[in-house]
């Protein structure tokens, strides 16, 4: 058996709802146990909208795979290249004001139905 999320369960825990309806997601990794195309899959059939690049339209940076502090500048150095702004501290600035959330992928497996249950080790 693989180690990490099992769709199957968290699927079957959010009983045909919603929860991530009307969110934006980039994903900088796939979850554990999984490949970066189940995890947009997963999170798409629980209404998520996933893209794979970090703009102001972005509700949640999930950072599987990354430290959030490799996540965070990456994110910052993002939304710098969009408002052409290069000063790290107007990047992060413009981050909080665009409402984008950075989370780890346990924070992830929060949000969901049955995501902490669905991890096996």
């Amino acid at each position: 058996s693989r180690v990490g999320v099992d769709p199957g369960t968290v699927l079957s825990a959010s009983a045909g709802e919603l929860p991530l309806a009307s969110r934006r997601f980039v994903f900088l990794g796939p979850l554990r146990g999984l490949t970066l195309s189940e995890t947009i899959q997963l999170a798409e059939s629980l209404g998520a909208t996933c893209e794979l690049n970090i703009h102001a339209g972005i509700n949640y940076v999930v950072a599987c795979g990354s430290t959030l502090e490799e996540a965070s500048q990456l994110m910052c150095a993002a939304l710098a290249a969009e408002t052409s702004d290069t000063t790290a501290s107007s990047a992060i600035a413009s981050s909080t004001t665009a409402g984008i959330r950075l989370l780890s992928e346990r924070q992830f497996l929060a949000l969901i139905p049955g995501g902490k249950a669905s991890t096996r080790r």
